[in-house]
């Protein structure tokens, strides 16, 4: 996390927000937010938003993944793109690939 958190502290204009019910670390740069969510809240939000029984106890959180711009579709409203990635992510310089030509030019970017 301490590694993640630095490589998002250089990509001063991408933000991110983490959905998690641990205390977030010292230190978060002011592009990173942490939003409080238990395990049962996000079963609850998963369940209402997606019409079907979501259980993560049963089931791994990164099989959500595909529906996160469903889910949070609220906390999405001011952004044009979104993504998500995992937590032992180290960021490089995001907007050297991700310019404003190519978010113009593009709908999805994928590895």
């Amino acid at each position: 996390m301490p590694a993640f958190l630095v490589s998002c502290r250089t990509n001063v204009d991408v933000e991110w927000i983490i959905y998690s019910d641990i205390d977030p670390p010292p230190s978060v740069p002011a592009n990173v937010s942490f939003r409080r969510m238990s395990v049962q809240e996000l079963n609850e939000r998963c369940s209402h938003v997606l019409g079907t029984r979501v259980d993560i106890k049963r089931r791994k959180l990164c099989d959500l993944k595909v529906t996160y711009g469903v889910i949070f579709a609220d906390d999405l409203l001011p952004f044009d793109f979104w993504g998500c990635s995992d937590l032992d992510i180290i960021w490089g310089d995001v907007r050297r690939f991700a310019t404003d030509a190519c978010l113009q030019t593009h709908d999805i970017f994928s590895s």
